[in-house]
């Protein structure tokens, strides 16, 4: 959900985790999303 641009106090809520250094542990950037950022800020140069 956070990969799609769901907030993370709509995300938190939704799954009951308690707070956000909890709900970080288990969120892990993958390596598509790592590719697609990066492209995102260079396309343009």
């Amino acid at each position: 959900m956070r990969n799609k641009g769901i907030a993370d106090k709509t995300i938190i809520s939704i799954s009951s985790h308690k707070d956000l250094k909890t709900f970080n542990m288990y969120h892990q950037v993958d390596n598509k999303a790592k590719v697609n950022d990066v492209k995102s800020v260079f396309e343009n140069f």
